[in-house]
């Protein structure tokens, strides 16, 4: 069945959907650079309020928890909740570029991680007795997020109409 949204001819040649992998290529090794440099980029600030969303909206759930917790999945569910309306809708370019903010952000988890105690992460962990899982978790951050990038980029090679 033929996709039926305005701008379905962009996407009937052979190299439909390239164009987001295209256009993303130069954008993820952009912040892979200023993140393996420990430089700031233009996504520190999606970032920034990102995890401020989620204090807020950890804040209005309530408990001592709360904002900690919301500032370390929030970030993370944003994207992935993205990512499926996009699913749902077929809009190849909205799950690449929903699968680069995720990625980003287990990056930028995998940052505040470093911080030790003050970073978010790492008081989430505190506060629930696991600070010995920060390496873990830290880990885990960083290789997500690579596969993560990787996905968002070969995502378009993997997908058929």
């Amino acid at each position: 069945m033929e996709p039926t949204y305005p701008y379905a001819a962009l996407h009937s040649t052979p190299a439909r959907n390239l164009w987001g992998t295209v256009a993303l290529l130069p954008v993820c090794i952009y912040y892979c650079y200023g993140a393996i440099g420990g430089r700031s980029t233009i996504f520190d600030a999606v970032s920034l309020f990102l995890r401020e969303a989620g204090h807020t909206l950890g804040g209005l759930v309530g408990g001592e928890a709360a904002p900690l917790l919301g500032v370390a999945v929030f970030p993370l569910l944003l994207p992935i909740t993205t990512f499926i309306f996009f699913t749902i809708h077929r809009f190849m370019e909205g799950k690449q570029l929903s699968l680069f903010v995720l990625g980003q952000s287990m990056f930028e988890g995998s940052g505040l991680l470093a911080q030790n105690e003050s970073g978010d992460w790492s008081l989430v962990l505190q506060h629930f007795g696991y600070p010995e899982a920060i390496p873990v978790i830290d880990n885990v951050l960083v290789l997500g997020g690579l596969f993560v990038f990787a996905g968002c980029l070969l995502l378009p090679f993997f997908e058929e109409d």
